[in-house]
């Protein structure tokens, strides 16, 4: 007789069951994180474009196209004025509501062309940091995420968490390391009144030659690399500066800066004085001009203007952008290079490349889409930066980039224009973020790509 045993036999468990499981958590979450990025994110931001756009299109563009003015209309307010102002002062009092119109319209349309010169100043000012602050912290960024991922060494986590703290340091704070470091009462004026050790400053300014030696002697081997391509073409591929031609580069550099740093000491001394900030020369980026070579000038690039000291300039206003903003790249490349491991530089460098080869055929094309990345945000940061940059520019009418510009339009009681200017940073924040999506796309299509051809290589 076959005894039938029956069995508890537990139902298969498929995505469509999970999903009807959690039905009600899941509509509830999503509900509530629609909910609170449209409150807080997306109606103030769209609130922006509603108030610059609320008085129209017109006032919109005067913003930054002011129409002609009126000379025919200011001619007859003026003549108004004069014939109130030429009244005897009881019979002037009945019209000083009138006086009072007439004065305002005449501030409205003298001031309109000039708050429309500020504007562009300020939108000039702002790409033009952002020009200087990007590039710099692309190369600092990708430097130091090379060192702290390719090798290995002591203090290299403390190094990392350094890069945590403009993150950590309120703006204002950094803002204000600047002003303590070079203002005219900061460590650096100290220093410059100081007489103690005044045998050291001759060889301390003369470290400032350093870097354009180095500048220099990495221009000569590549210069040198080029010439033995052009004569060589099978060299092209292979280590591109032999061993004797840096060596001799090395000692000629060592040769020149001992030549530098004794002939400062044949120098009368002037001790530490040329460390004080406030006497500081710089050329005015904006005033360059083509003065060709000549005896009395070794340099063909002259400046009609020269800016002095560092506070309340606009060097200031880029050291404290590139505090703020170095961490956005080098943050996005350190995760990315050591999940990427040192394997595959190690093996270009076994088969004869050499590390500039190397960095641009092997390690900059796997990480070009998290450079990218980092650049956006970066670039997003330095053009909306606003409490570093309020604090080192002085609050004056020629620092004022964008959001320090939108403050003033503000605190002057002019809703309209200061909506108007500050979409200019609501568009370029919708446009960072369709760029950023764009970038992560392509990073996630990048890495499906090369799952696919890892799977297809032999012995997957």
């Amino acid at each position: 007789m076959t005894s039938i045993q029956h069995s508890s036999v537990s139902p298969a468990i498929t995505p469509r069951r999970i999903q009807s499981g959690i039905g009600f958590p899941r509509i509830a979450l999503t509900t509530i994180a629609v909910a609170f990025l449209t409150l807080f994110v997306i109606v103030p931001a769209a609130n922006v474009f509603a108030q610059a756009l609320s008085n129209g299109w017109q006032s919109y563009r005067d913003v930054f196209f002011p129409p002609p003015i009126d000379q025919a209309r200011l001619a007859q307010i003026e003549a108004r004025l004069d014939e109130i102002n030429s009244l005897p002062l009881l019979k002037r009092r009945a019209f000083n509501d009138e006086r009072r119109l007439l004065m305002r319209e005449q501030s409205a349309i003298l001031a309109l062309p000039d708050s429309a010169r500020q504007n562009w100043a300020s939108v000039r000012l702002t790409l033009c940091i952002a020009a200087v602050v990007v590039p710099l912290n692309i190369f600092f960024g990708v430097a130091f995420a090379w060192s702290v991922t390719k090798f290995k060494f002591k203090g290299r986590s403390l190094l990392i968490a350094i890069t945590e703290l403009p993150f950590s340091v309120s703006p204002v704070v950094s803002g204000l390391i600047f002003v303590l470091l070079f203002g005219a009462q900061g460590f650096l004026a100290d220093v410059a009144k100081s007489d103690r050790a005044v045998w050291l400053a001759p060889a301390i300014r003369a470290l400032l030659w350093l870097p354009p030696l180095l500048l220099a002697g990495w221009s000569v081997l590549l210069a040198s690399h080029a010439a033995l391509v052009w004569f060589y073409p099978e060299l092209k591929e292979r280590e591109p500066f032999s061993l004797k031609v840096r060596r001799i580069v090395r000692w000629a550099s060592l040769l020149v800066f001992a030549a530098i740093v004794i002939y400062a000491y044949t120098q009368p001394n002037p001790g530490w004085r040329w460390l004080l900030p406030t006497d500081w020369k710089w050329p005015d980026p904006t005033s360059l001009f083509w003065r060709g070579f000549s005896v009395e000038h070794w340099w063909p690039i002259g400046a009609a203007r020269m800016n002095e000291g560092v506070i309340f300039t606009h060097l200031s206003i880029v050291l404290a952008s590139i505090f703020v903003t170095f961490p956005f790249v080098a943050r996005n490349l350190i995760p990315l290079m050591e999940s990427q491991g040192a394997e595959a530089e190690h093996a270009a460098l076994t088969l004869g490349a050499g590390g500039w080869y190397t960095f641009r055929r092997v390690t900059l094309p796997s990480i070009k889409w998290g450079l990218l990345y980092g650049a956006i945000l970066c670039s997003a940061r330095a053009l909306g930066e606003f409490g570093a940059v309020s604090v080192v520019s002085g609050h004056l009418d020629a620092n004022d980039t964008i959001p320090l510009r939108i403050e003033k339009i503000w605190q002057s009681y002019r809703t309209q224009p200061a909506f108007t200017v500050a979409s200019l940073l609501a568009f370029t924040a919708v446009l960072t973020l369709v760029l950023k999506t764009f970038v992560e796309w392509m990073t996630r299509r990048t890495s499906s790509d090369d799952q696919k051809v890892a799977r297809a290589a032999p012995g997957h």
